[in-house]
């Protein structure tokens, strides 16, 4: 009786233990994509890509850091990221390239700034697609005092056992047309 009793004490001492050591439930897709979209609202650039994917930042990096490879003689586009040189902009790492860039965009622009604050994505169920998960959500855009609903799609890829956030190309689209706006403007 004695052995039974030491026996089934190891045993639950072992499955408490087994069960402690597994790691916490991994957050599900679509609340990557709100807190995501969370950290874009507030301003908060460089947590938004915690929730990127590295491929993603990587891809916005490669699309944009080219046409900011300018004369020397041009500091303004290098303002936001807080460079002298677009040495040091090289040197930046895809998150802080990011952040630096939609930071000064929405410096530059409070119309866009402003749709950012009162703009939301709420997601409404997700699809799977292989490796992939698609996020459905209602997007509200509050342009100039009125508000626009539609639907968009936000897909996700696992880095590193969590869900990240792809890019779709809209925000290199919004950083390239606001950086035409910018050029225009000096």
């Amino acid at each position: 009786m004695i052995l039974g009793c030491a026996l089934l004490l190891t045993l639950s001492f072992t499955e408490s233990l087994v069960q402690a050591a597994e790691p916490p439930a991994a957050e599900s897709p679509e609340s990557v994509v709100r807190h995501y979209t969370e950290a874009i609202a507030a301003g908060q650039y460089l947590k938004a890509t915690e929730f990127m994917h590295p491929e993603a930042l990587q891809k916005f990096r490669d699309a944009l850091l080219p046409p900011l490879e300018k004369p020397a003689g041009d500091k303004a586009a290098l303002r936001p990221f807080e460079v002298s040189d677009t040495a040091a902009l090289k040197k930046l790492s895809p998150a802080e390239f990011f952040a630096g860039y939609i930071n000064g965009l929405v410096s530059a622009s409070p119309m866009m700034k402003a749709t950012l604050i009162s703009s939301s994505l709420t997601p409404i169920g997700s699809v799977p697609e292989g490796g992939l998960v698609h996020v459905v959500c209602r997007a509200k855009l509050g342009l100039m005092g009125a508000d626009t609903t539609k639907m968009e799609v936000v897909t996700l890829k696992r880095s590193n056992g969590s869900w990240r956030v792809l890019s779709n190309g809209d925000l290199e689209g919004l950083a390239i047309a606001g950086q035409m706006g910018l050029m225009s403007s000096q």
